[in-house]
């Protein structure tokens, strides 16, 4: 875990409440965005700005800071950033190692992007395309200049040359000329997709993606009238410059890909990178970008990608082809031909770089190519039906067809023949010189594989006893005897070159010389599942549901390895050809296996976030719950240690104690450093299911549910006794603790099931004795409680006020809870806490609202980086988890942490 502590905000006093934000310590970092300038690399956040060296790799952080509201964008130049969050722009400079927020203004609406020149800045927004003047880069000016576009919800910018395209989530892109930016001129408009809401350009082009980023339309721009070039089914929310038409680029999921193209309709994917999810809620690519040979990608809670693609340029190594799903492939070095479902066979000619391209198709069946030779001789399969093809002509002329009593599963061709393995195993020929040969069955066992090399043939058998008996001929003549081998294992995969074969079982990828009868095992060669081999010589090509790896036999080394862009289904490398051709789920990827140009590389760090959910605190330390279990903080937050008891849902603290509760029902005291004290398992039966804990004048309270899954659920509230270092279960309350707050011997709860607000007596913590109840009020049941000055808060559809000794209503301080459009701020957020005469109410705005009490008239509040999710109290002092950071707000100042703290 990586928790920065980055900014220590000055003491300001809130008007009657004497509360002042001292500390806000950043745990997660969700990388929404990013931009470059010179060595610099700054990503916003959601938290605000992190700025990164990027003359290290992977790039290192600078600084960080805060800023107000969720931080979506950030453009910059010069050491100047502008930062979008909400409908605000704050402007940070870049001092040194650290960075000053210098100016913050809003821009009238929801920011959707921004797109920065040297003069000026446009910021798209949900009301409109807005310029802003940069003489002064640190103090924008709003200019008057106009931009009309179909539809107010400007969602994409990108410019290429003096003209500025923007997309507003319509059918239509509106292109302005800002060659004079003060006079900016409407052109016409170009149709696109119905939906089109991401615009960005590369090399000319521009490309447009949909709402869904499942579609993008490419255009030639450089001509007075666009020209749709391309529809694809491709979602390119993202693109970064890669040289020429080639570009990498960032969709809606974690898939990072370079494609090139040249060939707008048929673009050819060259690399892809799955990123693994790390936890968190944002796991996909916001962002990409692409300088001095390293591609930054800008991941959410995957954190920055980074990857060295100094030496990925053309020609590339590996090059995929969305040409459906074939069945099979082969190659004769300057051929390919490909099983391709209801399309027949397809041909491509092959470069010899790699790169395919389409020649011809024909036979329109399901047919599987099985074999092929140099001199024009295909075979295929179709079901039970072997056809010997001649491709010489322009138009392929079957010369031949066989039809065998089962399906074929594997065919080679050899000395005039096709032997065939049927799918029950059974061995035979055909005399493919003759137009309709009978087939001839083999007295052979029944084999699981076969493979030729010029006219010899092997074949594999497994055995019951769990070995693989192999039979290589020689001459390829099943007359003649052939030479067995035994060898320990099942054989998934067998390729043979010349007297030499390779087979693949568990224990890895054996080498067997035939002239010797020596069997050697490649050296960790069992790691990972291979589906097919090919051998050429002392080069085997072992491919793997995601690799390609080239392996020396002579060495036993890998010598390389290729990452696949989609799954590996089939292999074949013709002989004396270093171009390997795979069909894969999504078409035909090729590998230049001895080119000089590399495959980009990861140089990523992992991200470090964390994601916290709830904070605890007493005087002496903090508690932060995850699903790892609580980490612990000093008060002046210094990392203590942590309790990962396993399962932990809940966590509350009290004067010199903390608890935890799990989710197998275990309730566990600990001293204040997380040693464990004691244990108690919940009792209630097999269905019953922990909810919630909380502290009451020392003692510990437990809900539970129990019943629900037979139809009679209940609620009930455990309450345990944690003195004499022991748990001890001492009474059991009807309904389920919701909250609950203390003043004296008082406490005051909102429960459920029933839902009400009860007030106990607390004298004898361990056996509260219930004083009055009065119904819940609203539609929606409290979420939170708090006690100040005789009265008790009860915040939920309204805050309601009550009498404390009576529980009567008194009053409603706030009003009926509006629903966040966005959904950035829910019901389910609501806390009150208070203090003295101060009252800190979360969930009913983006940041939290204060109040001074007894008349609870609103006080100066403070922005926060993200909404409060959790709130723990302690005399003087208010800890205030959001998504991203814990805030504290204290009477006194907090004593100064360590600037960065990067491991606990």
């Amino acid at each position: 875990m990586v928790l920065l502590f980055s900014l220590l905000l000055p003491s300001v006093s809130f008007g009657q409440c004497n509360y002042s934000p001292v500390f806000s310590g950043q745990y997660r970092a969700s990388m929404l965005d990013l931009a470059l300038d010179g060595n610099d690399l700054w990503t916003a956040t959601s938290y605000g700005l992190q700025l990164f060296n990027r003359a290290v790799d992977p790039p290192a952080v600078v600084a960080s800071i805060a800023l107000p509201g969720i931080t979506r964008l950030v453009r910059v130049s010069n050491g100047i950033a502008y930062a979008a969050s909400g409908s605000s722009i704050q402007i940070v400079r870049k001092n040194g190692s650290t960075l000053q927020l210098v100016r913050t203004f809003d821009a009238g609406a929801s920011i959707n992007d921004l797109l920065l020149t040297t003069t000026h800045l446009y910021v798209a927004t949900a009301n409109g395309l807005v310029q802003y003047d940069l003489l002064e880069p640190t103090n924008p000016t709003k200019t008057s200049a106009t931009f009309t576009t179909s539809a107010p919800n400007v969602r994409s910018l990108t410019l290429i040359g003096s003209i500025l395209y923007a997309a507003d989530g319509d059918s239509t892109i509106e292109p302005f000329d800002i060659t004079v930016p003060t006079l900016p001129q409407h052109r016409t408009s170009i149709t696109s997709l119905p939906s089109s809401a991401t615009v960005e350009s590369n090399n000319g082009r521009l490309y447009v993606s949909d709402i869904n980023a499942q579609q993008t339309e490419i255009f030639s721009v450089t001509s007075s009238s666009p020209i749709k070039l391309s529809t694809l089914s491709l979602g390119t929310s993202s693109l970064a410059p890669l040289g020429g038409d080639a570009a990498i680029a960032g969709g809606r999921d974690r898939s990072l890909r370079a494609f090139d193209f040249t060939t707008a309709g048929s673009p050819i994917e060259l690399f892809r990178a799955e990123l693994s999810p790390t936890g968190g809620t944002n796991n996909r690519i916001f962002s990409v970008a692409t300088s001095n040979g390293r591609i930054y990608a800008a991941a959410g809670d995957l954190g920055l990608a980074t990857f060295d693609a100094a030496s990925f340029q053309a020609p590339f190594p590996v090059r995929s082809y969305a040409t459906g799903a074939p069945t099979s492939v082969v190659s004769t070095g300057d051929r390919v031909y490909a099983g391709n479902g209801t399309s027949g066979i397809n041909e491509f000619v092959q470069s010899p770089s790699g790169g395919l391209t389409a020649a011809r198709s024909w036979d329109n069946k399901l047919d599987v190519v099985h074999d092929a030779s140099t001199n024009g001789f295909l075979i295929t399969s179709n079901g039970s039906t072997v056809t010997f093809w001649t491709t010489a002509p322009t138009t392929p002329v079957s010369a031949s067809v066989a039809t065998f009593s089962r399906a074929v599963s594997q065919a080679v061709l050899n000395n005039g023949l096709v032997t065939v393995l049927l799918d029950d195993g059974t061995v035979a020929t055909a005399d493919v010189s003759l137009t309709a040969p009978a087939p001839q069955v083999s007295t052979l066992p029944k084999q699981t594989f076969i493979a030729r090399s010029g006219s010899a043939i092997v074949f594999a058998e497994a055995t019951a006893a769990g070995r693989t008996t192999l039979r290589y001929y020689a001459n390829g003549l099943l007359s003649s005897t052939p030479i067995l081998t035994d060898m320990e294992g099942v054989a998934t995969s067998l390729t043979l070159s010349g007297s030499t074969a390779a087979v693949f079982t568990f224990r890895g990828i054996s080498i067997v010389d035939f002239n010797s009868g020596a069997v050697t095992v490649l050296p960790r060669s069992n790691t990972t599942l291979v589906r097919q081999l090919r051998l050429d010589g002392t080069t085997l090509y072992a491919l793997t549901d995601s690799t390609l790896a080239i392996w020396n036999t002579q060495s036993g080394t890998m010598t390389r390895e290729f990452a696949i862009p989609s799954g590996g289904v089939k292999l074949h490398v013709a002989t004396g050809s270093t171009i390997a051709d795979i069909s894969t789920f999504d078409g035909i990827t090729t590998v230049a296996t001895t080119a000089t140009t590399r495959l980009p590389v990861a140089l990523s760090a992992p991200s470090g976030n964390a994601y916290y959910r709830k904070v605890a605190a007493n005087t002496d330390r903090i508690y932060l719950l995850d699903s790892r279990g609580v980490d612990i903080f000093t008060t002046s937050m210094h990392y203590s240690g942590s309790m990962a008891t396993g399962g932990t849902i809940d966590v509350a603290a009290a004067p010199g104690a903390v608890y935890t509760l799990s989710s197998s029902g275990v309730v566990t005291s600990h001293g204040i450093d997380g040693s464990v004290i004691a244990q108690a398992t919940i009792n209630e039966g097999s269905d019953a299911e922990p909810l919630s804990i909380a502290t009451a004048n020392g003692a510990v309270w437990v809900a539970i549910s129990k019943g629900c899954l037979t139809g009679g659920c209940e609620k009930r509230t455990l309450i345990f006794d944690p003195r004499n270092s022991a748990l001890v279960q001492t009474a059991s309350l009807a309904g389920g603790v919701v909250d609950v707050t203390t003043n004296g011997s008082r406490a005051y709860a909102i429960v459920d099931l029933p839902s009400e607000i009860r007030s106990y007596d607390v004298a004898d913590p361990f056996h509260p004795a219930q004083l009055v109840s009065h119904a819940t009020e609203g539609a929606r049941a409290p979420r939170s409680i708090a006690y100040a000055n005789g009265t008790v808060y009860a915040l939920g559809e309204k805050l309601y006020a009550y009498a404390d000794s009576s529980l009567t209503k008194s009053g409603e301080p706030l009003d009926a809870y509006v629903n966040d459009p966005a959904g950035v701020v829910t019901f389910a957020d609501q806390q009150i806490r208070t203090d003295g005469n101060c009252a800190i109410v979360s969930g009913r705005a983006f940041s939290p609202l204060t109040f001074t009490l007894p008349a609870f008239s609103a006080s100066t509040s403070f922005a926060t980086p993200a909404v409060v999710k959790s709130i723990a109290s302690t005399n003087g002092r208010l800890y205030l988890l959001t998504d991203y950071s814990l805030e504290i707000w204290s009477t006194t100042p907090l004593a100064k942490p360590a600037r960065r703290r990067t491991s606990k």
